[in-house]
């Protein structure tokens, strides 16, 4: 049972890390994205 209650603790960092990877991804694609929009218009 001891090991049963740990597992969500495991699952839930998961997904934080995750979530936050995931942010992290998507700052730097709008940064470059939007160095890329800023090449093109010169």
């Amino acid at each position: 049972m001891k090991e049963f209650k740990k597992l969500p603790v495991k699952i839930s960092c998961c997904i934080g890390i995750i979530i936050n990877l995931f942010q992290l991804n998507v700052f730097l694609f709008i940064k470059t994205m939007r160095a890329l929009w800023l090449l093109v218009k010169i």
